[in-house]
């Protein structure tokens, strides 16, 4: 994936619109000393972003009751610096088909499925906002601005951060499948662990540098959560297009904890 933006904007001031007259010149207000609102504006950007990726994937079922996955994948991202580019990140799974045991024959459960899951993977979206955020975060910028005696001087407006790296998220899962009188009562229920390493954070600079913030991977975030859906036919339909009446219930229940966040002090008061 490539995307590149090019574009360029002139907005000019100082055209009195009381005055104005194609041609005759007599509209145009001069800026002054005391006053710069009718300096003209110009603004150009050059901006281009990538990602290069390429994964592999398995998955074996045996008898149709027990079954393997596995997934690896490699990632490259313009928005780090060279030394930081690619991400490795990879998942397991596994499930086994209870139901499908000669001990389930004659039980009134028709569907119970086991599964449990682990991953990783990566998150390049350091700010936020859209495929053309942070394009060179890991670049020292600078701008046209007063210095000394008003002179028009060159000043840091960005100090690169090139350590930046992906933030990657690791997820544990265990989870199950059910379904009862020919699935008239059927739902599931998740168990789960997300880790955030590496988090994307503004940390705080001396002054003496130039710049107050800078972005870098910075803390750690734990989610742990339950997920249920439990399903319930009131009225089955016994033919297609026949009426079906079904009652759910959903819950879920998350908590988001900060595990380390950087500094003298690791509790947030």
């Amino acid at each position: 994936f490539k995307a590149h933006l090019r574009s360029f904007g002139y907005f000019a001031r100082g055209l009195n619109a009381a005055t104005f007259f194609p041609g005759d010149g007599s509209s145009f207000i001069d800026d002054t000393a005391a006053n710069d609102i009718f300096i003209d504006d110009a603004n150009a950007n050059q901006l281009n972003t990538g990602l290069f990726s390429y994964f592999g994937s398995v998955d074996y079922d045996y008898d149709t009751k027990y079954g393997f996955g596995a997934t690896l994948r490699r990632d490259a991202s313009s928005r780090f610096a060279g030394s930081n580019r690619w991400g490795t990140f990879y998942s397991l799974s596994a499930r086994w088909n209870i139901s499908n045991e000669d001990f389930m024959a004659d039980s009134v459960i028709n569907n119970l499925k086991l599964r449990a899951s682990y991953g990783t993977n990566g998150n390049q979206d350091i700010v936020g906002l859209g495929v053309f955020s942070a394009p060179d975060l890991t670049e020292d910028l600078f701008t046209t601005a007063p210095g000394y005696a008003n002179q028009n001087s060159i000043a840091l407006a960005q100090l690169g951060n090139r350590d930046l790296l992906w933030e990657t998220i690791a997820q544990a899962n265990v989870g199950i499948d059910f379904g009862v009188w020919q699935n008239r009562l059927r739902g599931s229920f998740d168990v789960y662990e997300r880790t955030t390493t590496d988090l994307f954070q503004s940390t705080p600079l001396s002054a003496v540098t130039g710049v107050t913030a800078q972005n870098a991977n910075v803390g750690e975030l734990k989610n742990t959560g339950l997920d249920l859906v439990i399903n319930y036919d009131l009225v089955q339909a016994k033919t297609q297009g026949a009426l079906n009446i079904a009652v759910g219930v959903v819950a879920n229940y998350n908590k988001i904890e900060l595990v380390d966040l950087p500094g003298d002090e690791t509790e947030i008061i």
